[in-house]
């Protein structure tokens, strides 16, 4: 049952942010920032403070205070670039034609045709020390996505420029 609950949250969440039917898993719950064995203690510590409340029990006996049950995320600002960017790392690499798939990952653009992109972890990396810089500089919503954008630009383009390209016969 948990299994069907976190497909249906993970294709939920493929439509919502326009990701491909390839992105890995492991991608999806990094951007989702959602446990539901995490979400589900929470909620049954606030169903417990709650519960006591209205029981009358004092202040001293609780087990956990409402405050320190807060979930907390990660801040980060997620630009459009960043969903161009994954589906362009999860695409099929037109040079490369085989018996297998091969995904345009930072290992094989850079082994098989000397281009460099970032890794997922490494541009997840840099998103969030822009955001962070972002919210220091209390810059508006939009200059802060034109911000954490700007570097993930170059790598789409010269990604998507790769991916547009015949391959030679």
């Amino acid at each position: 049952m948990k299994d069907k609950v976190e497909a249906a949250l993970r294709h939920t969440f493929r439509r919502f942010t326009l990701l491909k039917r390839n992105v890995k898993n492991e991608i999806l719950h990094d951007l989702m920032q959602f446990d539901i064995d995490e979400r589900a203690q929470h909620n049954l510590k606030v169903a417990r403070i709650k519960w006591d409340r209205r029981l009358g029990v004092p202040k001293e006996q609780k087990i956990n205070n409402v405050e320190s049950t807060i979930l907390s995320q990660r801040k980060r600002i997620l630009p459009r670039l960043l969903r161009e960017l994954i589906n362009l790392h999860a695409a099929k690499c037109p040079h490369c034609t085989g018996t297998h798939y091969v995904r345009c990952s930072r290992e094989h653009m850079k082994d098989e045709h000397q281009i460099n992109i970032p890794c997922y972890e490494d541009i997840m990396y840099e998103i969030e020390a822009r955001t962070i810089d972002t919210i220091d500089r209390k810059l508006p919503r939009k200059e802060g996505l034109e911000y954490v954008g700007s570097f993930l630009k170059e790598h789409v383009v010269k990604l998507s420029s790769f991916l547009s390209t015949q391959p030679s016969e």
